[in-house]
């Protein structure tokens, strides 16, 4: 099982809303694209993605958002 030191940096924003059990993103923006944008881990964080920021990322229509942190 992998500890949470080798969790990976960052996940696509699809796995990352079947991890919280989110809406998929395709619900937020109505764009395949959605499901592949990178959500990053902030360094220093114990989890990956946090429910509520990953749904204000899923809702910006900029696609440079995906360099952004999301938790």
């Amino acid at each position: 099982m992998m500890k949470t030191s080798e969790a990976p940096s960052y996940m696509t924003t699809r796995e990352a809303c079947d991890h919280l059990g989110y809406a998929r993103p395709d619900s937020f923006l109505g764009a395949w694209r959605a499901a592949e944008l990178p959500v990053y881990k902030r360094p220093g964080a114990h989890c990956l993605v946090n429910r509520d920021d990953l749904g204000r990322f899923l809702r910006r229509s900029d696609r440079d958002a995906a360099t952004e942190a999301c938790v």
